[in-house]
């Protein structure tokens, strides 16, 4: 397993001269997602679950992940990581001033696990000469 990145240009403002800059930039190749029909197809390979079961199951979890993310319960995914929910809002003077209307975004969290994390850490990167022209 290895990923690979190539060398991106990108224009960044000077602004202590005033001038505009080209930097480059490592910038990861990108490969095709893993779907839920794909990660179902491996994980039939593994088990003794057909593809269909697992494509069932996934389904089911994704439904009731959902529902406890909406409930504001965290969603612990094993040695993956876990998802929350996070407030943005507008920030107010005082305690009594905040309110629904301030808040202007619910987001979702990933935090990866220590696991996760450490394999990250691990993975071999490899320099692709040339930029695919299927990136951006």
């Amino acid at each position: 397993m290895v990923l690979e990145y190539f060398v991106k240009s990108r224009k960044i403002n000077n602004f202590k001269t005033g001038e505009v800059e080209t930097k480059y930039f490592p910038k990861l190749l990108k490969k095709s997602p893993a779907t839920v029909e794909s990660l179902s197809r491996k994980i039939e390979i593994g088990s003794t679950l057909s593809r269909f079961e697992v494509q069932l199951a996934l389904d089911e979890w994704s439904d009731i992940g959902m529902d406890a993310l909406m409930q504001g319960q965290k969603v612990y995914l094993g040695n993956f990581g876990t998802l929350s929910l996070k407030l943005e809002a507008k920030a107010q003077d005082n305690p009594e001033d905040v309110c629904t209307k301030n808040i202007t975004k619910v987001k979702c969290t990933f935090y990866p696990s220590k696991e996760l994390t450490r394999r990250l850490q691990e993975i071999p990167l490899h320099k692709r000469s040339y930029m695919p022209k299927f990136q951006e």
